[in-house]
């Protein structure tokens, strides 16, 4: 299949005049940074050879032409690219400038295929085209090779070491940043490597966050609107109607993410948080959170699994506590989608009777979403959930399936808008004890975030924070319930 015309024209007219100074730097000078070019050793190619190549080539075509007539138009395929190595050079060093990956992908092996084919060429331009399709592992192991012929190319040791960066091999290419970093003969690297090396240094130190939260709640005692209960046809005054406050809640949290080698790290995370209501202590909550796990990070995969610990307690006494496991994986599957996969499996225990006796038990929870970037300001996600809760009696265990998803929007004047829902049915196992049926309940959350990115101060962002939940339930009585929550938050990370 003959090359396209745009390809043949620009060949032809390389080898009729001279090559201009930004295409040979694709070979010898590799423009990575603006203003800056480094040469490769001279390639392993006899000139001379090529150019009596070439007339030879002209001539024979220009013999084939019938008496009279103009010789045919040069037709440019892979039998005569892989004949030429200066020719698939030209078409290289053209579609690289023009990043054209398909023509790269088609002329490299007919380059490589050539015994006279210039090996540092063949793996830049390979490098490049895997590192622009997400391939980085392959690319980083070219431009390794590179150096290994010739450790002088602070270019091509540049750019693996922004390669190993956005892979997420923060160790790896701290070490050649330092390189560049300590060679006062490269002072545009120079610069550019400290930049790196303090960006990682920011990544590689704990992660401090504080969040108070000003909140008014129309429920915070999740009782229900009904004033009467009935029970085998007997009326019962409920006792637990809804109630509203307002109060405080403080949030720490303490993060960090240790690169261990490669793309191997080991994390950790702590939170807590104090929840206080002004009208009754009762329900104040302590809730403090332990994790540690194991972490595998690259450009396109995230994978993490490891242990958790959950505590509670409410009203000033101990209520609860989770041991548990929690695993989870992600992949971009292309630079606007990614998906996502969850698990977490739990063994909680109550530490007040009877609730332990029947709501000890065991909670998997699994997830799957998907994530699209619409752009640099606009994300949306969605996706599915599986809960299953078995607990110490089988009337209040239950299985729970829905749907959940959101969007992030960030305008262009500072306006930042969040939005979450998640919509779930809750089957339970058995009937339930007293009202002689088994229990189904329609389970909607809503969280809505605003916040003005201009408006920050000394590091303190204020956002405004939305929240409503609503259960329905055939057993409208006990179980049907809603509350509505408005906070004012302040945020500030160290």
């Amino acid at each position: 299949m003959p090359y396209a015309p745009s390809i043949l024209k620009i060949v032809i007219t390389t080898l009729l005049f001279p090559l201009p100074a930004a295409i040979g730097a694709a070979r010898g000078q590799m423009p990575v940074i603006p203003g800056e070019q480094r040469s490769f050793p001279a390639p392993d190619i006899d000139r001379q050879w090529q150019k009596e190549q070439n007339e030879a080539l002209e001539r024979a075509r220009r013999r084939r032409a019938p008496r009279g007539e103009s010789p045919a138009a040069p037709v440019l395929n892979d039998a005569a690219v892989a004949a030429n190595s200066a020719v698939a050079e030209l078409i290289l060093e053209t579609a690289l400038q023009h990043q054209d990956w398909d023509t790269i992908e088609r002329v490299l092996p007919l380059y490589a295929g050539h015994p006279r084919h210039d090996r540092q060429l063949y793996r830049f331009v390979k490098g490049a085209m895997l590192r622009a399709r997400w391939r980085l592992g392959p690319a980083i192991d070219l431009y390794r090779q590179m150096l290994d012929a010739d450790p002088t190319l602070n270019n091509v040791r540049f750019d693996l070491a922004v390669m190993q960066f956005e892979n997420k091999s923060y160790s790896q290419a701290k070490r050649q940043f330092l390189l560049l970093a300590d060679n006062p003969r490269e002072p545009l690297f120079r610069e550019l490597s400290l930049n790196y090396l303090k960006r990682i240094a920011e990544r590689a130190r704990p992660s401090l966050n504080l969040t108070a939260d000003l909140l008014h709640t129309d429920n915070y005692n999740q009782g229900s609107d009904v004033e009467y209960i009935y029970l085998w046809g007997l009326p019962f005054r409920n006792n637990n109607r809804r109630q509203s406050s307002s109060g405080q809640s403080l949030f720490v949290t303490l993060e960090q993410d240790v690169n261990l080698a490669g793309n191997h790290f080991l994390g950790y995370s702590a939170y807590f948080n104090a929840l206080n209501y002004a009208r009754d202590n009762h329900y104040d909550e302590r809730t403090a959170l332990l994790g540690l796990d194991y972490q595998y990070q690259s450009l396109r995969d995230t994978f993490s699994v490891g242990p958790v610990y959950t505590y509670r307690r409410l009203g000033g006494e101990s209520y609860a506590r989770d041991v548990g496991l929690s695993a989870s994986y992600g992949r971009w599957l292309t630079p606007r989608w990614q998906a996502a996969l969850g698990y977490r499996l739990l063994d909680r225990r109550y530490y007040r009777q009877p609730i332990g006796e029947l709501y000890d038990g065991k909670i998997a929870i699994h997830s799957l979403n998907l994530m699209r970037a619409v752009s640099n300001r606009f994300l949306l996600y969605g996706g599915v959930f599986h809960e299953r809760e078995k607990l110490g009696a089988a009337d209040v265990s239950s299985r729970q399936s829905g749907v959940n998803g959101g969007f992030t929007y960030i305008a262009q004047g500072g306006l930042d808008v969040r939005m979450q829902l998640r919509f779930g049915r809750k089957r339970f196992d058995e009937e339930n004890a007293f009202f002689g049926v088994r229990r189904r309940d329609a389970v909607t959350r809503l969280a809505l975030r605003l916040q003005y990115r201009p408006w920050t101060f000394q590091g303190i962002t204020p956002r405004l924070v939305y929240q409503r939940e609503k259960t329905t339930s055939n057993i409208p009585a006990f179980y049907g319930k809603s509350s509505n929550q408005l906070m004012l938050s302040f945020s500030k990370e160290f």
